[in-house]
């Protein structure tokens, strides 16, 4: 009946589409395996996991390169939290520039402004791009890689993975793209410290924040100046091969101690801008870290980096037969049958015995800089402090009239003076350059001389008690009066009692 309507026979109707499926499945076939045969002889390929540095550089390569030339349609589009300085800037370029002082205008400032107006960001999603760069051909793609949890079951993690492919059968185009995406996200963030926090057995990106200038840490100068000196011997890459030819480990310790508030993680976010380096941070009395974990951290660190603890004195550490300890490792302690109003000192999962392997074992990692600070520096194990874990200790007191004049002037340095108006005249300022005030309120207003400034800040020291507010509770006071340093002259000597006796009112309620 088929055929007479059609006028086809359908047997033969019926072989033809076989034989054109078995042509197309079979053209298919040769099609994929001439194109693979052909990568694997013409074609060079990387593939970069996000969990790896050169992810990131070469993710601000492409979107900072190419993605402005609108080479990419599937992109991921995201606002993301605001962790540098240039991201804050950039928002705030959209807004009214007018003043912000509260007592000028009476008005206030509105974050959600800002974030209304944060820009928004692409990045390169699941996709490829070809591009050519030097004379290369070039295919970029990026795709997603779903890797099981096993802290949690039938759960998968999506993280990011890129490929990179060159025609050729050489690597070196692909390396030098590599090395240049490196160079340029590292010019891009010159004047930044990268902060990584430790997330159970892995290091995690926190934030990147602007370099903190040595000059501002207040500090003994003969102190500072022996510590970079060591340091930057340290990290001369001479160092390393001398260390390996005296059959030395490559490692370098250094202990912070001193009353909170003195500047202790200061110092140390300054010296990670200094030379360069990333921060690590751990903490002993984090729950998900234990001595596997812990060492898993240390022996995953580049070798070019500071790895800080902090406040390991809180952290009460114990050898691995204190029972204290055994009682925590084995869930057995018990809760105390009368109840205090003090609690417990804490007490880190990880006996001393499991951090000195973390620090100086045989999977510790080289040429990291470990800093440890401490409130109490009588409190440590003189296991953890002896040469060659700790190798330069770093005392830091409560502060002096010099220190503090070193505040005062470093806090008041950007404010306008008449000798910054005035880069020239280095004497005094007549009438006819710059009109003397002569109302009170005026001259209140006025800007500072270098003179007045010094002057001030002289003053400033003679107002606060001697060796009995750190220089955090100092800087706090300066910053409600960032812009007004006379008026904090002022009121230093009343801000300072009230101050010490609401100290004395805390030490009587904690006794």
């Amino acid at each position: 009946m088929v055929k007479d309507i059609l006028g086809l026979d359908p047997v033969i109707v019926v072989n033809l589409s076989i034989l054109f499926a078995a042509i197309s499945t079979f053209g298919r076939y040769v099609t994929n395996y001439v194109y693979y045969y052909f990568k694997q002889i013409f074609v060079s390929s990387v593939r970069i996991h996000e969990d790896d540095h050169l992810y990131r550089y070469i993710m601000k390569w492409m979107t900072d390169k190419h993605l402005d030339t609108k080479a990419f349609r599937s992109v991921k589009a995201q606002t993301i939290q605001k962790t540098t300085i240039e991201d804050e800037e950039e928002a705030f370029k959209t807004m009214d520039q007018g003043p912000f002082d509260f007592k000028t205008t009476g008005q206030l400032f509105s974050y959600r402004t800002m974030i209304g107006r944060n820009p928004i960001r692409f990045q390169p999603y699941e996709m490829s791009h070809m591009f050519i760069h030097k004379r290369n051909v070039f295919l970029f793609k990026h795709g997603l890689r779903a890797t099981p949890q096993p802290s949690r079951a039938m759960m998968m993690k999506y993280s990011g993975e890129l490929t990179l492919e060159c025609l050729g059968r050489s690597l070196d185009p692909i390396k030098a793209l590599l090395e240049e995406s490196q160079t340029y996200y590292l010019e891009k963030t010159m004047s930044s410290t990268t902060v990584y926090r430790a997330n159970g057995p892995h290091w995690g990106r926190v934030t990147s924040r602007p370099s903190r200038d040595i000059e501002t840490v207040i500090l003994e100068k003969e102190k500072k100046e022996e510590l970079l000196q060591d340091i930057n011997e340290y990290l001369h890459p001479r160092t390393r091969r001398w260390y390996a030819n005296h059959g030395i480990p490559y490692r370098r310790g250094y202990l912070f101690s001193g009353p909170p508030g003195t500047g202790k993680t200061s110092l140390t976010a300054a010296l990670a801008g200094v030379f360069g380096l990333d921060i690590y941070v751990l903490s002993l009395l984090d729950p998900y870290c234990n001595e596997d974990a812990l060492v898993r951290l240390f022996s995953s660190v580049p070798s070019r980096c500071i790895v800080l603890l902090e406040d390991v004195d809180a952290a009460g550490l114990k050898r691995a037969d204190d029972p204290r300890l055994k009682k925590k490792l084995d869930g057995s302690e018990e809760e105390p049958e009368e109840k205090t109003t003090r609690p417990p000192k804490p007490v880190a999962a990880i006996s001393l015995s499991g951090l000195l392997n973390a620090i100086d074992g045989v999977s510790s990692s080289e040429g990291r800089i470990l800093v440890m600070t401490t409130n109490k520096p009588k409190d440590l194990d003189q296991a953890l402090t002896r040469p060659g874990r700790v190798d330069m200790h770093i005392s830091f007191s409560l502060p002096q009239p010099a220190e503090m004049i070193e505040m005062f002037i470093s806090m008041y340095r950007e404010t306008e003076t008449l000798d910054s108006k005035n880069p020239d005249n280095h004497s005094t300022t007549t009438p006819t350059q710059t009109p003397i005030p002569t109302d009170e309120k005026e001259k209140e207003k006025a800007p500072l001389t270098d003179t007045e400034l010094k002057s001030l800040a002289e003053k400033f020291s003679t107002e606060l008690p001697v060796g009995k507010l750190s220089l955090a509770a100092i800087q706090g006071y300066l910053l409600r009066f960032k812009h007004d340093p006379r008026y904090a002259v002022a009121n230093a000597s009343s801000w300072a009692e009230m101050t010490l006796r609401e100290m004395e009112e805390m030490a009587g309620n904690r006794s």
